[in-house]
């Protein structure tokens, strides 16, 4: 792992990716779990940086990314109860069904008999004969736990009100890329995840600023213009 994100660093054109705390990690790969969290490593590496001082960055990199990677995990679980199963609830009145499965990939000394095994066996089930699938809380105790705790009404995607964020989009001229863009998000959920992401906060804070800066800019034109009127 360490070798890939030292050669996706190498890789990378913007080379300030890695430049600490204050690295930008909110565009493409850099976004990837991994890339955040070893950041200070990677940069005191590139530095030449050895001894104890670089393996406690190593060692506090690896705690980061297990934090992330649970808090990720979390959300995904979350998605999947809210959103994802209410949504395949909502299909088995229809003539086309969703029927999702859980596989318990806890334990990956059990994979292949737990998750490949099953797997492989549902897909065939549902090739032969869909009507008779297995029920899908049998499949282990973390399927009926998920798929109990769905919510029982769907809520359906496809009635998510959309959200248009003006703060975090941007103009060509604004853009780094010249491209612009704009950010939309599905549902009050994900509107009000947003809202308290980093990223918009930071886009927030400096769209004050630059509001500020033009209201002085324009407070000061219109003095120059007065004093050089009564001149």
């Amino acid at each position: 792992m360490f070798d890939e994100l030292s050669q996706l660093g190498r890789d990378l054109t913007d080379q300030t990716a890695f430049a600490g705390p204050s690295g930008d990690f909110s565009t493409g790969l850099k976004q990837a779990i991994g890339f955040r969290e070893f950041g200070p490593y990677l940069a005191a590496k590139s530095a030449s940086t050895t001894g104890e001082d670089l393996e406690l960055l190593r060692q506090q990199g690896i705690e980061d990314m297990k934090l992330s990677t649970r808090r990720y995990a979390k959300r995904q679980i979350a998605w999947i109860r809210n959103k994802l199963l209410p949504e395949c609830n909502g299909t088995l009145t229809k003539s086309v069904k969703a029927r999702p499965y859980v596989l318990d990939a806890t334990d990956l000394n059990t994979w292949d008999s737990l998750v490949k095994a099953q797997g492989v066996d549902i897909a065939r089930q549902f090739i032969d004969d869909e009507q008779h699938l297995p029920n899908a809380t049998t499949i282990s105790e973390i399927a009926a736990k998920l798929l109990a705790d769905a919510k029982e009404k769907p809520n359906s995607v496809l009635a998510w009100k959309r959200f248009h964020c003006p703060i975090c989009s941007k103009t060509s001229e604004e853009a780094r890329d010249g491209v612009a863009y704009e950010v939309w998000l599905n549902g009050q959920d994900e509107y009000n995840q947003h809202l308290q992401s980093r990223q918009h906060r930071k886009n927030r804070t400096y769209r004050k600023r630059q509001a500020e800066r033009d209201t002085n800019y324009l407070g000061n034109t219109k003095s120059s213009s007065e004093s050089e009127n009564g001149d």
